[in-house]
This record gives C-alpha cells, sequence and structure tokens, in this order.
C-alpha cells in the first residue's frame, strides 16, 4: 500500500518539498501548478475531476516501543473480561 518511506521529518527546504520527507511529491500535490510523482495527475481543487490525484500512503520505521501507560489497565481489564467469558 505505501509508495514512499518517511526517513525524515523535513517538511521543506529553499521553498521546495524535501525528499523523503513530510511533504514528498510521491505522497500526492496539493499545489495547483505541480504534478504527482507517482501517478502523474495534477490538483485542480475540485475533488471530482478526472485527473486529481487522491494522494498516497507513506510508511515511517519507529525505531524505538512506545507504550501508553494510561491505557495499560483499561486495556488489562478489557482482555481480563473477555478471556474469563471465552
Amino acid at each position: 500500500m505505501s509508495v514512499k518511506e518517511i526517513t525524515t521529518y523535513h517538511t521543506y527546504q529553499n521553498g521546495r518539498p524535501v525528499l523523503n520527507g513530510l511533504n514528498d511529491p510521491a505522497l500526492g500535490v496539493i499545489d495547483r501548478r505541480a504534478t504527482c510523482a507517482t501517478c502523474k495527475n495534477t490538483y485542480t481543487g475540485s475533488g471530482g475531476g478526472q485527473n486529481d490525484c487522491p494522494g498516497h500512503f507513506g510508511h515511517l520505521q519507529v525505531s524505538n516501543i512506545y507504550t501508553y501507560l494510561y491505557l495499560f489497565d483499561k486495556v488489562y481489564i478489557n482482555l481480563s473480561i473477555n478471556v474469563l467469558f471465552l
């Protein structure tokens, strides 16, 4: 599904989108004068045009494991209830 791996958090450099960044041209276009690097379509702003770029998915690799401790007890309770009734 993904068309591009995002490897940097930068968006623009000298007024141009950074390749492999958050606004990489392969992810779609937001400028009316630009052409999408993936599907070669443009952005007309209508949303229903034949040549409108729909936008494309990117992905990034997370180097660390992050846990949201606030939800841990709620997930534990939910899992224990579901396992109890299995």
